[in-house]
């Protein structure tokens, strides 16, 4: 009927691709078929030509899914209520729409040797589709997919061009199925009809030397296709044989469509976008076009010997280019802080090196690790070398002297590493390491241990470094299995989806009968509101299981806990931890003519504890409340936050329930 009008559209902040379904009657009254970015809908293919069509009771269209096209069927019901003219009752002034949309299925054409769908066409009657696919062999061809009953995702799937030749726009009409085809004398693409129930039977409807795209067919069997000539891209129709220009735009008109009372859909590119357009035939400029006649014979893509073709060594120095380096860095009085990332790739980017390095404040408090991926074949595999520091509190005196103190690990050697990709979004993941472990202490706590303050205290650092001396062969094991579907925004960072992680890690020291084991459950979840506005929740518990010589975990105050002052190190650190956070962000200002500045609002609580026992974490139990903002300067954040802590539990507030300050730079899209 031409009322309905479905389109796809780009989010320019988040890059989301959607598709939408609206009566032109009603258009506020759209309703959204699809989104990409999801579970079952990797992407929309947004750069692709129209990969989805409708008739008046069913759509249909393409979204990728596990590295393939799937093509979905959605049928609908549609009412459209005329509303009288509040003044006069005889005339309709609006009309309440409501479309409801009913099961959708999907045709899964992997199995059946077809890898990507570029363009679809709805037969008139809503049941079967036609499409252009491309096969495993690489080549395009004309499928006709009939569903074997209304409900079921099983098919028939029938071949109706099978040649050298390229096609890709497609309508169905009345007379058939329209198509455009480099199957020419001159190499253009130009039009061509087949029947469904007659496949080896190919009319060829037009023979100009120009590429010929878009094609749609009217109830009358008039064939609309696009194409550009001096002034741009226009609409042409062909009519009996000859070759009509119907419309004069000076940028261009593109996938022209049935349209109601005689007119037709077009999308209009102006000022950088293409919106929807609705072109009454008394418009059309209806000028024929000469088309002389194509009488040369269609000749199969030419062949190239590969025998002068060297192989591709992707181990050479010069297929290896430098990727992206970040550096950040920062004086406190002698200390230095910071952080360098440094990335190199292979041409093909099948094989990367990833350098991280990092210090905090005390040359002994670097942390740093060189790896090497390989993502030639689906299961993502490295190794490489590091040197990982780790603190944890150390409570060796706390029974026999009343004493706890922060103490050091340094953990080093060489880590192999493996992902598995179920699909875009689940993945496990394991890794083995196997090094050396020795411990250590900071120069102060050292002091204070073998010189204490108090004449009535005994030395204990000879009897703490008779504990934890020499250097210890240790082996390290995990196994992760996540989920992530979360959606980037321009300005904010994430802004929708989910992220879970579950890890198991091992770690065993043979010749010092020491073993541990942690489990560890990481979570979060954005719910975007409007524009950059969104809220999220995140939460995390860990637990650790095993010899005192464990790693403990390490909650950062700037992102969990934020009542607590980052140095408070008894309220972050322990071998169990719970926490959750809430936050809302709402932009407040943006540089228009620099747009990666920006200026965010923030207004959260965080709540959680951390303990060396399970039992304690409800005794530790703290609350803070939030406020402050986050200054984006591209894909760097700085993010100053006023936490209030309020107390909740037994144990004294942190900062003495005074507000607290943090100040940190982060990644925005991380």
């Amino acid at each position: 009927s031409g009322e309905l009008v479905m389109y796809r559209s780009i989010d320019p902040d988040t890059g989301q691709n959607r598709l939408y379904l609206f009566d032109r009657r009603s258009p506020h009254d759209d309703e959204l078929v699809a989104a990409d970015g999801v579970p079952g809908f990797e992407t929309l293919h947004p750069v692709a030509g129209r990969n989805f069509d409708l008739s008046d009771h069913a759509l249909a269209f393409v979204a990728q899914d596990g590295g393939a096209d799937l093509i979905y069927q959605q049928r609908f019901v549609e009412s459209a209520i005329p509303e009288p003219c509040e003044h006069d009752k005889t005339r309709t002034c609006s009309y309440d729409v409501n479309i409801a949309l009913g099961a959708r299925r999907a045709f899964a054409l992997a199995k059946r040797g077809i890898d990507a769908v570029e363009t679809i066409a709805v037969a008139p009657d809503g049941r079967r589709i036609a499409f252009v696919g491309l096969s495993a062999g690489g080549q395009k061809d004309v499928y006709l997919l009939t569903p074997h009953d209304t409900d079921g995702e099983d098919f028939e799937l029938t071949q109706l061009t099978n040649d050298v030749y390229a096609e890709r726009g497609i309508a169905w009409g009345p007379f058939g199925i329209v198509f455009s085809s480099d199957a020419t004398g001159h190499g253009k693409y130009n039009l061509f009809r087949v029947d469904p129930a007659a496949p080896a039977a190919i009319t060829r409807l037009t023979t100009e030397a120009r590429d010929e795209y878009d094609p749609a067919v009217l109830a009358d069997g008039t064939v609309l296709f696009s194409a550009y000539d001096k002034s741009g891209s226009n609409v042409y129709a062909v009519a009996d044989g000859a070759v009509i220009k119907e419309t004069d735009v000076a940028t261009g008109l593109f996938d022209a469509a049935p349209g109601p009372d005689g007119t037709i859909w077009a999308l209009h590119h102006y000022a950088a976008e293409r919106l929807p357009v609705r072109i009454a035939t008394q418009r059309f400029v209806a000028q024929k076009i000469a088309t002389p006649p194509d009488a040369a014979l269609a000749e199969p893509p030419g062949l190239r010997s590969l025998s002068l073709a060297k192989p591709y060594d992707p181990l050479k120095l010069e297929n290896w280019q430098l990727g992206s380096i970040f550096l950040v860095a920062g004086l406190s009085g002698s200390h230095v802080f910071g952080q360098v990332i440094a990335t190199a790739n292979d041409r093909l980017r099948d094989h990367g090196l990833l350098l991280s390095l990092a210090t905090y404040g005390d040359t002994a408090l670097t942390d740093a690790s060189l790896v090497y991926i390989n993502e030639e074949h689906r299961v993502i595999w490295g190794g490489g070398l590091f040197n990982s520091i780790r603190s944890r509190v150390d409570r060796s005196f706390q029974t026999s002297d009343d004493l706890w103190f922060v103490s050091w690990e340094r953990y080093f050697g060489g880590e192999l590493l493996a992902r598995y990709p179920f699909s875009r979004f689940v993945f496990l993941q394991g890794s083995v390491s196997a090094g050396g472990t020795e411990y250590f202490l900071l120069d102060d706590v050292q002091n204070d241990l073998a010189h204490p303050k108090d004449a009535t205290s005994r030395n204990l650092y000879a009897p703490w470094l008779a504990d934890n001396a020499g250097l210890r062969f240790q082996t390290e094991a995990s196994l992760s299995l996540g989920y992530n579907s979360i959606g980037m925004h321009r300005a904010t960072g994430p802004i929708r989806g989910s992220s879970v992680l579950l890890s198991l890690v091992n770690g065993v020291q043979p010749f010092n009968h020491m073993s541990y084991d942690q489990l560890r459950l990481d979570a979060e979840h954005y719910f975007p509101i409007i524009g950059a506005v969104n809220f999220f929740v995140r939460s995390g518990a860990g637990t650790t299981f095993g010899d005192s010589h464990a790693p403990q975990y390490f909650l950062s105050s700037f992102h969990t806990l934020r009542g607590v002052p980052f140095g408070q190190i008894d309220y972050l650190l322990g071998r169990q931890f719970v926490y959750a956070t809430g936050e809302l962000q709402f932009p407040i200002f943006e540089f228009v003519s620099f747009p990666l500045i920006d200026l965010e609002g923030i207004l959260g609580a965080d709540t959680g504890a951390v303990a060396d026992q399970l039992d304690a974490l409800w005794r530790r139990r703290i609350l803070d409340l939030v406020f402050g903002t986050n200054v984006g300067f591209g894909p760097i954040v700085l993010q100053l936050h006023f936490a209030q802590p309020v107390s909740i539990g037994p144990i004294a507030t942190p900062n003495h329930k005074n507000l607290t300050f943090n100040l940190s730079l982060n990644w925005r899209y991380q």
